[in-house]
């Protein structure tokens, strides 16, 4: 996401800085390694790069910016380490940004509860024949259609939206 307050927040705060807050990083070529925090390791896999700002673990193929590392690490939203990083790097956020961050998560929460809401219709409505037939002909198992969350949409212009309203 790009803002001009997310922006301006990472043009104050250096990655090596916050993350040190966090990890002992080691100087390693010109990036930094560290131990990842976000797995079991004997041996450093997680690099922070200053040039690119950005962090990214070889064990676990996680990575990202700043906020994904705040949010990952202190298991925040990214409107609570947007004020934390705001506050850290000494920007005053406005009453706009906080709106807007609350439309975000609340157009998050629909989405989720629309994916559970198709989930459900794929594993136990009549109208979704179709797509169990599918799904068991490409030989997908139930626990892979669980952890995706693979679901069905019924033919209806409005049932998500009812659905949605209750």
């Amino acid at each position: 996401m790009s803002s001009p307050v997310v922006d301006e927040i990472k043009n104050r705060l250096d990655i090596v800085a916050v993350i040190s807050d966090y990890l002992q990083l080691k100087k390693a070529g010109s990036s930094f390694a560290a131990l990842c925090p976000f797995h079991t390791e004997k041996t450093p896999s997680f690099h922070v790069s200053p040039d690119k700002q950005a962090w990214y673990c070889f064990g676990c193929n996680e990575g990202g910016d700043i906020f994904g590392f705040v949010m990952r690490v202190e298991g925040m939203q990214f409107g609570e380490a947007l004020k934390h990083l705001a506050k850290k790097a000494g920007v005053v956020l406005q009453r706009e940004d906080m709106q807007a961050d609350s439309e975000r998560d609340r157009l998050r929460k629909v989405n989720v509860m629309a994916a559970k809401y198709f989930h459900e219709v794929l594993l136990r409505s009549p109208v979704a024949d179709v797509g169990r037939k599918y799904i068991a002909k490409r030989g997908l198992a139930s626990e892979t259609v669980d952890e995706f969350q693979i679901g069905f949409s019924p033919e209806s212009w409005d049932a998500t939206i009812l659905f949605l309203k209750k």
